[in-house]
């Protein structure tokens, strides 16, 4: 009846068949999105006989010597930003990694690493298609954090898109969502649209895309407190939302099916071949 021991097995074999997702650390809260990604993730690890260690990977309390050490195989990286130090303490432990989402700029071909991404480009062409299309021509776009990949990504297009429509920049307003450590965060778009509907410098706001459901809400919290309503006097798109509840909620909302659980289960898979 012998049954061997998992960490004394991972001693001699050198691999503890965990894989890490290491997502931002700070007032994180886990949307339906994230829900259905991890979900995914665990799934898919499971089936090639991995598990997964949820991890926040607080950059300011791991040191270099401890990631030859690190409990995992290899990572999934959630959110990376411009400079994300947990892609440089993943290369130093050499740790096999994927990242969801672009990865910051680099020259060297050595550095490439690799990547598991919605195309931001179509996502933001379509969205300000649709709403150009209603007639919408001055825009609030309530975008992730400044120094998010994908907001990068998605700020460009989203010019790029409104101009190709003849919609001048002046009238594309861009928000960042506030820093995962601030009280701002978990409230982002209700003070934001409150302020670029009351600044009264040039042509009414009439469409707002909003980054996810919890900033969607806030936003109609805010047309709310304003006396404005959905759809009649303001257009609320919402790129990354939870489908059903899009349908639940009062108004109905439109939104981008991002297909978080096609892109876990691509992430793990990439991974393994890694």
């Amino acid at each position: 009846n012998y049954v061997p021991n998992h960490i004394a097995r991972s001693l001699v074999t050198k691999k503890t068949m965990a894989i890490g997702l290491t997502i931002p650390h700070g007032q994180y809260s886990f949307s339906v999105f994230h829900n259905q990604f991890i979900n995914a993730v665990i799934l898919e690890a499971s089936a090639h006989g991995y598990r997964v260690l949820l991890d926040t990977m607080v950059q300011q309390e791991i040191k270099t010597q401890s990631l030859a050490s690190y409990p995992i195989d290899g990572a999934i990286v959630m959110s990376p930003t411009e400079q994300d130090e947990r892609i440089d303490l993943l290369e130093l432990g050499q740790i096999p990694f994927v990242m969801v989402g672009r990865g910051r700029g680099r020259d060297s071909k050595k550095d490439v690493v690799s990547t598991v991404d919605s195309d931001n480009a179509k996502i933001m062409q379509e969205i300000c298609g649709y709403l150009s299309g209603m007639g919408h021509r001055n825009i609030l776009f309530l975008n992730a954090g400044a120094d998010m990949t994908v907001s990068i990504d998605r700020e460009a297009a989203f010019y790029e898109a409104m101009a190709s429509h003849g919609i001048d920049r002046r009238s594309a307003h861009v928000c960042h969502k506030p820093d995962l450590r601030t009280s701002e965060y978990l409230n982002y778009g209700y003070e934001e649209t409150k302020q670029a509907i009351g600044r009264g410098d040039g042509e009414p706001i009439t469409a707002i895309i909003a980054d996810d459901d919890r900033t969607a809400f806030s936003v109609m919290n805010a047309l709310k407190d304003l006396n404005l309503q959905v759809p009649e006097d303001i257009s609320l798109f919402v790129i990354c939302g939870d489908m059903s509840i899009m349908d639940q909620s009062s108004p109905s909302l439109t939104s981008m099916d991002l297909q978080p659980s096609e892109l876990g289960a691509q992430a793990v898979r990439m991974l393994m071949r890694k």
